[in-house]
Formats: C-alpha cells, sequence, structure tokens
C-alpha cells in the first residue's frame, strides 16, 4: 500500500471512530427565572408545545416561588400537589418528563433537620409520579457543607425510591469557576448517582463549544446537565430588552458531553416559544442547526401574516448573544424605511394569537413610538416615553442617526487598528459623563447614591479612556482589594434607601418604623451621607421624611425618582446597567401608590399594578447586570493596553469576589 493511501486508509479509519454529532438525549425547558411564576395552566400549555418541538423534559424551578426557595422548609400543600400530579399524569402522556428543583441553599442548616425537610418534601413531590428531583444551590454563597447535605439526602431518597434521578447544581454553576476550592470539593466528594447542572463556561455564555463540554465533565467526574440562560429575562413582565432571536455559538458537538439541555425561558411563556423554538431544533438535531437559516423562515413565515409582525421580529432578533457583532440588523439605507414603516403597525402584529399580542403589548407599542419618532420627528428633544419597554439591544432612533452602543463601538476598535481606538475612546468618553445629568445642583447626592451603577460605570470609563493612553497601570492586589471595598462602599446608600422604602411599601402608616429597624451598617452609611451632604442626600433626607411622616415631600422624592430614571434611560447609557434604572423606578411608582393608598384612593388599575410591581420589588435579582458591566469595562482597558491580545471578559470564580 503506498504512503498516500495509508494516510488516506489511516484518516477515514479515525474518522470512522470518531463519534459523529448526535442529539442531546434530553431536551426542553426550565422555567427558572426570577420573577412572577407560571400558571399551571401555562405549564400545561409548554408542556404540550415541548412535545410538539422534539423536547422531552420540561423542569419547575422558578427562583420566585416561595415553596421551592424561600420557604422550602413549609410542606406543599394539597391543591399545589393535586395540580403538580394532574400536570405529571400529562406530560407522561405527551412524551414529556417532569424535573421538579427544590433551592435550599438560601439558609439551609447542615444537619438532621433540614435533611428531614428537603427529603420529605421532595418524597412528596414524587409521589405526584415526578421522577426527576433537584437539589439547587445556585446564586447562594458557596458551602462546602452543601455536598455532604446533597449526599445525605440522596442516600435517603434512593433507599426508599431507587428510580429517583437527582441533579445537583452546585453554587458556583459554570465552567470558568473550574478549578476552585469549592468546586473542587464538589468534583471529589459529590455523590457519583448526581448529575451536575452548568451553564457553560460562564453564567451567561456567548459561546458554548464542544470542548468546553468535554473539559468540565471530565473536570467534574459527572454527568452534566446544561442549563442554557438564553432566552432568560429575570423581573421581565412590562418593562426590559425583549430578546427574541434564535440561539447562537453552540457547537453540534457539545451533545456528546452533556446528559440533557434545558432552556431557561422568560416569565413571558407565549414570547418565549420564538427564541425556545430555535434551542429545541438545535437539542434535536445540532450537526443541521443553522441560525440564520432557522430565522429566516421565521421572518419569511411572519411576512406572510403581516408586515408588522416581521418587522418586529426583526428589530427584537438582536440580544446579549449578538453584543459583540458591529450592527444589530444588516438593513440598507433603501431598506429602512419600509422597516420603520412596518414598525408603524407593529401593535397590530399577532392578531391569530391573542395571548401572544396581549404579553407583547408594552413592547409592540414602544416599536410603533420609536419608529415615529425618527419618521416624524418632534422639533426640540423628544419627550422620554414612559413606556419603559426595550424592543432590542439598541434604540432604533439612534440606529438611524448612525450611533451605536458601547459593544458594537469595542467590536469596531478590535478590528481599525487606531481608528478604532478613537472610536472605542469616543464610547468611552461619553460612558464616563453618563451620571452628569443626574449629578448636577443638589441632585449631586441623588445621582451618587440612587446609581451606584452610574459611579462605577463612569469610573470605570475614565479609568479604561487611561489606559488606552497608556497612564493607567492595574494588576495591584491592593488596588483590586481597594477597589472592590470602594464599589461596596458606593452600594451602601442605595440598599438603606432600598430597605427603608421596603419597610414603608409593607407599610406606609407606619414610616417611622421603616427608617427605624436599619441594621447599623446601613444607619452608618446614612451618617456618612449626612455629613457628606446634608438633606441634601438621598438616604438622609428619606430617613427624615419617612419619620417625619411627610407625604408631600415623599411624593416629590418618588416624582424625581421615576422622572431621574426614565431621564437616564437614553442612547448612550448601556443597557446592561438597565435594571438599576428599572428598579429605581419601580420604587417611585409603588411609593405614589402608597400613598394614594393611604389617602383612601385606590382603582382596580393601581391595585393591579400594586401587585406587579410587589412581584418585581420582592424577586431576588435584577440589579446583577451591573456588575458584569464594570468587567466588561475592565477588559476594555486592559485590552487597551495590548490591542494585540485577545480580549477577554474577565469573570470572578467566587461571585462575591465581584464587589
Amino acid at each position: 500500500m503506498s504512503g498516500g493511501a495509508v494516510l488516506g486508509f489511516l484518516a477515514a479509519a479515525a474518522l470512522a471512530a470518531a463519534p459523529s454529532p448526535r442529539r442531546f438525549p434530553r431536551r426542553g425547558v426550565m422555567e427558572g427565572f426570577y420573577g412572577r411564576p407560571w400558571t399551571w395552566a401555562q405549564r400545561r400549555d409548554m408542556v404540550a408545545w415541548i412535545g410538539a418541538h422534539h423536547g422531552n423534559l420540561f423542569v419547575i424551578a422558578p427562583k420566585d416561588e416561595a415553596l421551592q426557595r424561600r420557604l422550602w422548609r413549609k410542606p406543599l400543600g394539597p391543591s399545589y400537589l393535586r395540580d403538580l400530579r394532574a400536570l405529571a399524569g400529562y406530560a407522561r402522556r405527551r412524551g414529556v418528563d417532569l424535573a421538579w428543583e427544590l433551592s435550599p441553599g438560601v439558609d439551609f442548616r447542615a444537619g438532621r433537620a433540614d435533611e428531614d425537610a428537603a427529603v420529605q418534601k421532595l418524597e412528596s413531590v414524587a409521589d405526584c409520579g415526578v421522577r426527576r428531583l433537584i437539589l439547587a444551590f445556585d446564586d447562594t454563597p458557596a458551602r462546602l457543607s452543601q455536598v455532604e447535605f446533597a449526599n445525605a439526602v440522596l442516600g435517603r431518597l434512593l433507599a426508599a425510591r431507587p428510580g429517583l434521578e437527582l441533579t445537583f447544581v452546585p453554587a458556583l454553576y459554570w465552567g470558568q469557576a473550574a478549578g476552585t476550592p469549592y468546586l473542587d470539593h464538589v468534583a471529589r466528594a459529590l455523590d457519583s448517582r448526581f448529575r451536575v447542572g452548568w451553564t457553560g463556561p460562564q453564567v451567561l455564555s456567548r459561546a458554548i463549544t464542544a470542548r468546553d463540554g468535554a473539559s468540565f465533565r471530565a473536570y467534574m467526574r459527572h454527568g452534566l446537565v446544561l442549563g442554557d440562560n438564553y432566552p432568560v429575562q429575570d423581573r421581565v413582565e412590562d418593562a426590559g430588552p425583549l430578546f427574541l432571536g434564535p440561539v447562537r455559538g453552540r457547537q453540534p458537538g457539545l451533545a456528546q458531553s452533556q446528559d440533557a439541555y434545558l432552556a431557561n425561558a422568560s416569565p413571558l411563556e407565549e414570547a418565549s416559544k420564538i427564541p425556545l423554538a430555535s434551542q429545541l431544533a438545535y437539542a434535536w438535531n445540532p450537526a443541521g442547526y443553522d441560525p440564520d437559516a432557522f430565522w429566516s423562515r421565521q421572518l419569511a413565515a411572519a411576512r406572510k401574516r403581516s408586515a408588522g409582525e416581521a418587522a418586529f421580529l426583526a428589530a427584537a432578533e438582536r440580544s446579549w448573544l449578538d453584543l459583540p457583532q458591529t450592527a444589530p440588523m444588516a438593513l440598507s439605507a433603501a431598506g429602512f424605511s419600509p422597516f420603520l414603516r412596518g414598525l408603524l403597525l407593529a401593535p397590530e402584529a399577532f392578531a391569530d394569537r391573542p395571548a401572544l399580542r396581549r404579553e407583547l403589548a408594552p413592547w409592540l407599542e414602544r416599536a410603533r413610538e420609536e419608529a415615529q419618532a425618527v419618521l416624524k420627528p418632534r422639533r426640540g428633544r423628544p419627550a422620554t416615553s414612559e413606556n419603559p419597554a426595550v424592543v432590542a439591544g439598541f434604540a432604533i432612533d439612534a440606529l438611524a442617526q448612525g450611533r451605536l452602543p458601547l459593544g458594537d463601538a469595542a467590536r469596531q476598535a478590535f478590528s481599525a487598528g487606531a481608528r478604532g481606538r478613537l472610536e472605542l475612546d469616543r464610547a468611552l468618553r461619553l460612558l464616563a459623563s453618563a451620571d452628569a445629568a443626574a449629578n448636577v445642583g443638589s441632585r449631586r447626592a441623588w445621582g451618587e447614591e440612587l446609581s451606584p451603577w452610574s459611579w462605577i460605570l463612569a469610573e470605570d470609563a475614565r479609568r479604561a479612556r487611561a489606559a488606552l493612553g497608556g497612564s493607567w497601570i492595574s494588576g495591584s492586589s491592593w488596588e483590586s482589594l481597594a477597589w472592590r471595598w470602594r464599589a461596596r462602599a458606593a452600594l451602601l446608600p442605595l440598599l438603606a434607601c432600598r430597605r427603608m422604602m421596603d419597610g414603608y411599601l409593607e407599610d406606609p402608616a407606619n414610616a417611622k418604623t421603616a427608617a427605624a429597624d436599619l441594621p447599623w451598617l446601613l444607619r452608618a452609611a446614612v451618617w456618612r451621607e449626612r455629613r457628606r451632604f446634608g438633606r441634601a442626600s438621598f438616604a438622609a433626607g428619606l430617613q427624615d421624611e419617612l419619620a417625619a411622616g411627610d407625604a408631600a415631600a415623599l411624593g416629590r422624592r418618588f416624582e424625581a425618582m421615576i422622572a431621574w430614571a426614565r431621564e437616564l434611560r437614553r442612547p448612550g447609557v448601556p443597557q446592561a446597567a438597565w435594571p438599576w434604572l428599572f428598579k429605581v423606578e419601580d420604587y417611585g411608582r409603588a411609593g405614589l401608590l402608597a400613598l394614594k393608598r393611604r389617602k383612601g384612593r385606590w382603582s382596580a388599575a393601581e391595585e393591579a399594578d400594586w401587585r406587579r410591581l410587589g412581584r418585581r420589588l420582592r424577586s431576588g435579582n435584577g440589579l446583577e447586570e451591573a456588575v458584569e458591566l464594570k468587567l466588561l469595562l475592565d477588559g476594555l482597558a486592559r485590552w487597551g493596553r495590548d490591542p494585540g491580545r485577545p480580549f477577554v471578559l474577565p469573570w470572578p470564580a467566587q461571585p462575591q469576589d465581584a464587589l
């Protein structure tokens, strides 16, 4: 046999021996967001939809379901168990397995009492016909005792019910945390019968490769369940960005190392199905999945139904998965006007799907507003809309004027040499002045205290600009430690305000209690702000007004919070920081409603708004994106000193290290 023939034979043998990309054995959807949990009717609808799209798994794991997280020790009531049993039977008939998650990590204590509570609760779920159970410790402090607790629970469950399958979600649940003492302990000590849940290399993974999956599986030495954090959005009901585009950046070979693929949905059950369809298509046929071809088919089908639907989907395609790209949409100048005219018709879109239309109503109206602002601009500066919905990862009017957000300017800089550095510098100058509108005159203290994200953003932008000129040298561990403590100190006044407002909104008639029950550290933060700013300090002024029960002053303060938050939601302020602004506006709106209720003026619409705001403000998440924004800017600063090396987003191994 010739040398070439030998090489050809060896290559063919190697290809034959290599495993071909296969589908994920378990494919489904996870209800794992922060926000109002789905109803049982919505879950039933989702189970049927999963079964019709080649899926076979549905996970009930809402973060704001008290009986699964905050009140995890409390037994499930008869009505809950009845609904769960009915859903399990319905899912089984449609070829879909049901899984259920318990999250004891918020306050569990090692010992027999909490083991009993977890075992008894999970047994009650298993008795309803649910054979797949999850013990989750995500978004809680990493403690080695979590492993021993989980092992004890698993041993007792399987001794009585050997057919159960259990998954463990560690406190550090992303691949780049590998090598930490905590995950080392999980890999070494966790019972081998557990599978391990993770989210890819990062919490929000823009790309997940076959190598990522194989490496993490080899490290963990357990089966893996990939919980893909797309299109999940925490707290979104009528506000915030909308992600409808197809999933991208997931390699076909990833299926070789995973026991299951789960797409984490958003609170918008109907709207989630648009991107979830792409994820189930990927999980069913990883080698044949093409996101661009998938989306082209979606848009073609939408055009047949209405121009408004097609234009809206085109606008809402962009998500955090696409942030490194240079432009949100490939639109020529000739195609831009028809696109805007289509958006004018957005509120009438989805007429054949009324449930979806109701869910998307704020975003459909916002799309129309933005298109009208471009086609028929008002004289002077347009008024800030009261509609908090964000149709895409960019503002349509900013696109029309040629302005791009930070992610796009940075991407241009990565590939455009010296000219690109100027573009990046221009973007950073804009960011460095992002807090200027709030920090003027008597409102300076308000801006510094209500928007620690803005302070961090502006300061990091200034540091990044200095790095571009080579005048800033970083890397000192002491400097890093000092920076974290400075950021933490900047957060304390916001925490004090939040604690006081929470107390006030729970009991508006007893405002003095809200101001008096602050922990000593937050009291110290208020005292410090009083020394620095006097009554101009937001935290100190709020404390005085609550203690005095000054309804008029409180009303003015709440109105200012709403106006201030809306003013800063504008092109140039990156939307990664917007969750902080929505939180501030939510508190302002809730405060005004509390004052109305105190006066006895209360309508049915206001009652519904109060309940909706209460759900959002009680949610445990929604502000974390600002940490990633800070890290992004730090990464840009390092890249600015050495543009020749690859840009990477630094992410701490421990969540608490971020601040």
